[in-house]
Formats: C-alpha cells, sequence, structure tokens
C-alpha cells in the first residue's frame, strides 16, 4: 500500500487552461473515493496542457468528505491544498467561486 499517488494529466489544448483544471477536480471526486487509493494519505495532482504546467494541488484523502448536496471540485479543493495555478487557472475559479 502506497501513504502517495501522484497523478500527471494532460488535457487538451483546445479548452481553456481553467475549464481542463475543473474537468480535472471534478474528475478527482471520483478518483479519490475508489479502493485501489484507499489507505494513501495524499494524491498529488499536476494538470497539463501540451508542454505548459497550469496547475497543481494535493489532496488529503482524511479531509476528504464525498457531499451529494455540493459540487464536486467543492469538496475535493475543501480536501486540498493548491500549489500552483496559472493566473488564468486562478481567475477562472475565483470566478465561478471553487477556488
Amino acid at each position: 500500500m502506497n501513504n502517495h499517488v501522484t497523478l500527471i494529466i494532460s488535457m487538451s489544448e483546445a479548452i481553456s487552461p481553467g475549464l481542463a483544471t475543473q474537468h480535472v477536480v471534478n474528475q478527482m471526486y471520483d478518483f479519490v473515493q475508489q479502493v485501489d487509493v484507499k489507505g494513501d494519505k495524499t494524491i498529488g495532482i499536476n494538470v497539463k496542457q501540451g508542454a505548459k504546467k497550469i496547475a497543481q494541488f494535493t489532496v488529503y484523502t482524511d479531509k476528504f468528505a464525498p457531499n451529494d448536496n455540493e459540487p464536486m471540485s467543492d469538496a475535493v479543493i475543501a480536501a486540498s491544498e493548491i500549489e500552483f495555478m496559472t493566473d488564468e487557472v486562478k481567475i477562472f475559479g475565483k470566478t465561478i467561486g471553487s477556488w
């Protein structure tokens, strides 16, 4: 069993960096709940478009609390430490009220 999982996710450059990051955060909601990562303490996520990193965050699994009454991304972000986001991704998150 691992204590940490690192994911490097390459997203299409056809969508905006903010929307690409939002898609990844939403998908993490289900990923964190998989049996394969039970027992892991942290999940590191690096989001790329082409050769450029656009976001990096760590989900602390012990802080993650699934909640069907709130947006999936809110539950993931509440359990995460944002380590890096490009300005465009930061603005997108602030605009939609997610991060």
